[in-house]
Order: C-alpha cells, then structure tokens, then sequence
C-alpha cells in the first residue's frame, strides 16, 4: 500500500502528491498514536482494509491480483467526489480515494464497513474482468447498461461489507441511511436506467437504489443459510457474469446466483428473486 497526500487523478491515472506521512507518539505500551484525526482516519483505514483481506484469505479468496494499490489523501478529482467526509476506489487505477472527516460520527473512511464496500469494488472489477488495474470491458456498454452496472457494483460491494461483518445496516456507525438497510422490502421495478439522448444522465441517476436491491436479494439467502454461504454465491455470481460478457444485461447476475445455489440457499434465492426482481424467470425457481 502506497500513500500519498494530494495529487490529481485524472481519467488515465492518479498523479500522486507527496509522500503521505503521518504524525504520531509513541504510546507507553509501545503502540503509535496518531497526533490528529486525519492520521487516526488513515491509519483506521489501512488496519480495517488489512482485517477485510485476512477475513478472504481465511475463506480460501485469492484477493493478492489487487494489490499492491494507491491510498490517495484529498487529491484533486474530475469525479463527481464530494471534496469531504467521502472514501471511493477508481476502477482501472487500483487507487482508494480518501477525503477528511465532516460528520460528527465515525468518518466513512475509517468505517469498517465502508472500508469493506470499497474493497468491494476492487474485488467485482477482479471477479468480473479476470484483471485488477486494466482496462474494464463493459465501458463498452450503452449508456444504460453501463449504469446498470453501476448499480451491480455497488449492490456487490455492499453485500461483501454486510456479508464479511455480517451486519445489514454497516453504514450506521456514520450515516443513518434506511434505503441502504439490506433488510428492507426493496425491489427492483423503476430502477433501472433509461438515459435515452440525455448526455448527464450518468450524473443524475442513482446506482444506490438498484444496488440496494441486489445486496438485500443475497441478504435474504444469508437469512436462510449463513453469511460465508451466501458471499461464496455471490462471488461466483460475479465471476460467472463476467465470464458471459454480456454488459447490456446486468441481472444475469441473479440468474446465476441461483443457479450456483442449492438446497435452503436455493429456495431463498428463488423466493426472494420473485418479490425483488418479479421481471425474471428463472428457469431454476419452480
């Protein structure tokens, strides 16, 4: 892991600042002590991104192809970044963006499950690709199947950080956000992109909200099984509809979800995809 304070990341990579260095004391039982909040944030980031890949390892998950990767500290973005109290990882640029506490409860980035989520991201883009830090194939996509994908990213992501801390509401710690609860009655209808001819389309719609639904569809299975269960499906999902390369079709995902399923899990799956995702059939579900 290499930090670095400032810097600019552009649309072909991140230029880093200066090297990212940290105050600190030492404590009278040896430890470190960071002397200000933006070092205890970082330092609170980098030991819950460590716990997040122990935890894989311990499962048998190969997550080393990520590393080793850029902590980049309030760089300067052409993404659409709030400039504070945000954290975010760049597919493509294998680069954790952090930007300063602004709330008054646990800042995002030193969130064990936000930290979690964003790891999340960099291991669909693995999953999905084959690769960590190339080129992502479903840029390809049109304009809605990118955002859907979108959509597929985050709601994957949020199904590690629930799934690995096996806690449904992982982002309360910092935000109270109800439609991020992966226990609530979401489904899938009105989500769905349509950005026709409008070239901000990608600015204003929300991938939260579908994504909310695919983290709480492997949610209900985690229910009905356990959480190990549950995150081995959803792995092999995103593995197995990357392997399709079918950008345009990001449910494909649930499909395969149950496919890979049996028993308990399978009935969850099945039961669950009917309420949230009620377009699809599945020729698996009775």
């Amino acid at each position: 892991m290499h930090g670095w304070a400032g810097g600019t990341l552009k649309i072909d990579g991140y230029r880093h600042g200066g090297r990212l260095r940290i105050d600190a004391a030492e404590a009278p039982d040896g430890s470190l002590v960071a002397l200000d909040e933006d070092g205890l944030v970082l330092w609170s980031f980098a030991a819950h991104l460590g716990d997040a890949v122990q935890q894989l390892d311990d499962r048998g998950y190969d997550v080393s192809p990520i590393f080793p990767v850029n902590v980049a500290f309030s760089p300067a973005s052409f993404m659409d970044f709030a400039a504070v109290e945000n954290a975010a990882y760049v597919l493509g640029q294998r680069t954790f963006i952090l930007f300063p506490d602004a709330l008054d409860n646990v800042p995002l980035a030193a969130n064990a499950g936000v930290v979690r989520h964003e790891f999340g991201h960099a291991w669909f883009e693995l999953l999905a690709s084959g690769e960590s830090g190339g080129e992502i194939p479903w840029l390809s996509a049109s304009a809605d199947g990118a955002l859907a994908i979108r959509s597929l990213n985050e709601g994957f992501a949020d199904t590690v950080a629930g799934l690995l801390l096996d806690d449904p509401r992982f982002i309360d710690p910092s935000l109270v956000l109800p439609e991020r609860d992966l226990t609530q009655d979401s489904i899938s209808t009105g989500l769905y992109p349509n950005a026709g001819d409008d070239p901000l389309a990608s600015l204003t719609y929300d991938p939260y909200r579908l994504g909310s639904v695919y983290a709480a569809f492997a949610w209900d299975v985690r229910e009905a099984t356990d959480p190990d269960a549950a995150l081995a499906l959803a792995v092999g999902a995103a593995q197995a509809w990357g392997d399709d390369a079918v950008w345009e079709d990001s449910d494909r995902y649930v499909l395969h979800f149950i496919d890979l399923a049996d028993g308990d899990a399978r009935d969850a799956a099945c039961a669950s995809a009917a309420i949230r995702f009620p377009h699809l059939d599945s020729p698996d579900c009775p």
